[in-house]
């Protein structure tokens, strides 16, 4: 993904969800706000002018990947990424999130319900913006039929932001 990135017109930012620990995301106005110290910043909202090499953002990516939790607040994550999408300024209409993720929604104790809200306030935020939400789901060896919970959440977060059956990938 990073080598079809346009240089000169395009940011990009990585946030990354599902461990304890680092430094985390901070945001007001979640009902469940302890779920924040699972998702982190992982590098802030710049130009992709400003990055000479795409490698180190790939190395970045890569690195999240090798780290795993038992925890993934997939509606707070994504409500994250919006949240920081507002704080620097992206104007309605002029961006998309990329979520990465198996669909799962495990917070650990009583919370996963308010996640699942959290998933969609986040596609109503996203759609108030006029931003997509292209969703990639890691199935987890196929573990998750096409018509599981988890894929119906990734699918609906493509289709009901406007990206439609091609937003989706499993």
């Amino acid at each position: 993904f990073m080598d079809q990135v346009p240089i000169e017109n395009a940011r990009v930012s990585i946030i990354a969800f599902g461990y304890e620990g680092g430094e985390h995301y901070q945001m007001d106005g979640l009902v469940n706000p302890e779920l924040l110290k699972y998702v982190h910043l992982v590098t802030p909202l710049q130009e992709t002018a400003t990055v000479k090499n795409t490698k180190g953002i790939k190395e970045q990516i890569d690195d999240i990947t090798e780290i795993f939790g038992n925890v993934s607040p997939l509606g707070v994550a994504t409500l994250a990424a919006i949240d920081h999408l507002e704080k620097n300024g992206s104007t309605d209409g002029n961006a998309a999130i990329i979520v990465i993720a198996d669909g799962a929604i495990a917070t650990g104790g009583s919370t996963s319900s308010y996640d699942v809200d959290n998933v969609d306030i986040a596609i109503d935020r996203a759609n108030s913006h006029d931003w997509k939400l292209f969703t990639i789901q890691m199935n987890n060896g196929g573990s998750f039929s096409d018509s599981s919970t988890e894929s119906t959440r990734m699918r609906n977060m493509a289709e009901k932001t406007g990206v439609g059956s091609f937003g989706y990938v499993n």
